[in-house]
């Protein structure tokens, strides 16, 4: 059985918790290994659905609405990335699972942006 297939028994009631404890523990290891290595692919192709905010103060960011917005801090604070991502998330309408909140007028494409 492959990944695929099992998602589709478990997602119809047919893989239970029984049944599992009845697979062979090298046919678990295998599917587990299976949905590690697609976990891992879906984060590389889907990065933004994945990003968390680095602090509190750059979901304050992210939940502006302010027209202009700057991030101001030291070396390695986040301020490219946290500003970064509020950009793509701006233009593709993509919001991270971490932000559920976010305000969909933010989102607005296409649109002038400036990161400096």
């Amino acid at each position: 059985m492959n990944l695929s297939e099992a998602i589709q028994l478990t997602n119809e009631g047919k893989i239970t918790l029984d049944t599992m404890k009845a697979m062979p523990r090298v046919e678990l290891l295998r599917l587990a290994e299976e949905a590690f290595r697609l976990k891992d692919t879906l984060r590389r192709e889907n990065q933004i659905e994945y990003y968390v905010p680095a602090s509190e103060r750059a979901k304050k960011i992210h939940y502006s609405t302010a027209k202009m917005r700057i991030a101001v801090g030291g070396n390695r604070s986040s301020k490219s990335t946290t500003m970064l991502a509020d950009r793509v998330i701006c233009m593709t309408g993509i919001i991270p699972h971490s932000l559920p909140n976010y305000p969909k007028e933010k989102i607005r494409c296409p649109g002038r942006y400036r990161i400096i």
